[in-house]
């Protein structure tokens, strides 16, 4: 084994045939996002009557536009303080709660002092009354964060394009690599945004260009040094953003899946009900030792338990009850690890913090004790008490 197999690999792929797609997206995504950018800060300006920059403490500390602005500052990182505060909550939850509840109050501190000073604004007032201008106004910021939207979107689209793929399966002969193995029918729920609600998801959609889940999960049960693979579907355009793509020639998949079985430090299977997956299933469990093999549960209880049900004899080794899913919108309902002898153990995907619905830190979580027993490195919050999560 190479003693970092993803420098090694880098070396190794390609850009996507199709990469060429890519800058006219993230052109028309960059410029819907300075329109979007234009329009909103133009009509927060004509709103709360920003007419000139401040020169002087003095000028922040009255009730002006310019404090509101930097009240919404500070409340952003307020709001950064609790979420940084959220991913201890694994590790040590007096942590957790420290940094989120002194986050909150400063939160609430900076919002009611935001909530006085807009109340202050004589041109803020005025405008509202009118109903006429206040429409424009207001329209004018609809206008621009749904160009906001438009440019995230496109973003997340022309980072499709831009994922680079593995050249040839040979070249992961001899790597230390994690196999990510699924149906392609999987794809569209695995690869999409984590589900929040729409009021949330609408509001990220503003700020963030969307990690999907299948890239949280190849985040998370990976390693630094190893990357994280997965057969690409045939005829697809552009991979879905997470594991790195290798593509298959010919039809004689079955021998090339596996060669990556045998060569994998350890294999992430989806369940799902494709015979493909079934196989794969099957040979992981008679390739791999027990500690190498992590299945990830897209399925609510009622599926699960009808395809441990139907698979109970075909499989070498038994699956465990539904454990179910804890606080967190996914798709993914949790993980199943097994130890010595094949005993399998379903772990729940949790929410960690009373406060935050984080997949990224509840799979990792959920991933680690396995992880640490196959030796990879702690990664994250797990540094600073790797012995700490369960």
């Amino acid at each position: 084994m190479t003693t970092n197999s993803w420098e090694s690999l880098q070396r190794k792929l390609e850009p996507n045939p199709q990469q060429f797609m890519a800058w006219p997206i993230m052109i028309g995504g960059m410029g819907a996002t300075a329109l979007g950018v234009a329009f909103v800060v133009f009509n927060l300006g004509l709103l709360f009557g920003v007419d000139g920059l401040p020169v002087s403490f003095e000028d922040l500390r009255n009730a002006s536009s310019w404090r509101l602005i930097l009240g919404i500052a500070c409340l952003h990182a307020c709001w950064s303080v609790i979420n940084h505060g959220n991913n201890l909550f694994g590790v040590y939850r007096p942590a957790g709660y420290s940094w989120c509840l002194s986050g909150a109050f400063g939160f609430v501190v900076v919002a009611r002092d935001v909530v006085m000073t807009a109340m202050d604004l004589s041109t803020t007032v005025a405008a509202l009354r009118d109903a006429h201008t206040a429409a424009v106004l207001f329209g004018g910021l609809l206008a621009g964060m749904l160009l906001l939207r438009l440019g995230n979107r496109r973003f997340a689209r022309a980072r499709r394009y831009l994922a680079p793929v593995v050249r040839e399966p040979e070249d992961l002969r001899g790597l230390d690599y994690g196999l990510y193995l699924r149906t392609f029918r999987q794809d569209r729920a695995l690869s999409g945004a984590q589900p929040f609600t729409p009021a949330k998801r609408a509001v990220r959609s503003l700020f963030v260009v969307e990690l999907t889940e299948e890239a949280m999960l190849a985040d998370a049960l990976t390693s630094d040094i190893a990357p994280m693979v997965a057969v690409g579907r045939p005829g697809e355009p552009a991979p879905p953003v997470g594991a790195l793509r290798v593509y298959l020639p010919g039809e004689d998949w079955q021998s090339y899946v596996r060669g990556f079985i045998e060569g994998a430090g350890h294999v992430v299977l989806a369940l799902g009900w494709g015979e493909g997956t079934l196989w794969e299933l099957r040979e992981s469990m008679r390739i791999l030792r027990p500690e190498q093999l992590i299945l990830v549960v897209p399925m609510d209880e009622a599926e699960y338990e009808r395809f441990r049900k139907e698979t109970a004899k075909s499989l070498p080794a038994a699956l465990p009850a539904y454990a179910g899913q804890n606080g967190v919108r996914s798709a993914i309902r949790g993980l199943i690890t097994f130890s010595e002898d094949w005993k399998p153990t379903f772990v729940p995907v949790r929410a960690y913090s009373p406060f935050h619905n984080s997949l990224r830190i509840a799979l990792y979580f959920a991933a680690w004790p396995a992880l640490r027993r196959l030796g990879h490195p702690p990664r994250g919050v797990a540094r600073l008490a790797p012995n700490a999560i369960k």
